[in-house]
């Protein structure tokens, strides 16, 4: 679904679902390996990237986007539970530090992904837009 509302946002755009050089699905992994490590299994961790990938997302929009999507979210998801609330501001806040550290220049949009569980582990495929999507930032 995400996946034809960005084509149909930029017809244009081609979306890349593997990338020779700088993969982004790795970028994803470090960005979160800290907190995956606290994982106690595969779900917790599929959770986890999975929110790691909306947060990396949010880093890439409009300020002000950004601060209404993680309204909502608190709203969706924590349903008012102050101390939620805390947990999820400080595990976004960790993501989004890590983000600006090592990611800060990387704008790519993730609009799909898939995360299995490998003999090896986990692994991640990400779709992102060939061309990085404008912003005002």
């Amino acid at each position: 679904m995400l996946e034809n509302s960005l084509k149909s946002m930029l017809p244009d755009s081609k979306l890349i679902w593997k990338d020779d050089g700088d993969k982004l699905s790795e970028a994803i992994v470090e960005l979160a390996q800290p907190l995956l490590e606290k994982c106690s299994n595969f779900e917790e961790q599929k959770k986890l990237l999975s929110f790691s990938i909306l947060v990396w997302n949010m880093c890439n929009v409009p300020e002000k986007e950004a601060d209404k999507f993680r309204k909502d979210l608190y709203e969706k998801i924590c349903k008012g539970d102050k101390q939620a609330i805390r947990d999820m501001d400080e595990i976004m806040g960790y993501l989004i530090a890590r983000k600006n550290r090592f990611y800060k220049n990387d704008k790519r949009f993730i609009v799909s992904y898939n995360i299995t569980k490998t003999k090896d582990g986990l692994h991640l495929d990400v779709a992102y837009p060939q061309a990085p999507i404008e912003q005002n930032r």
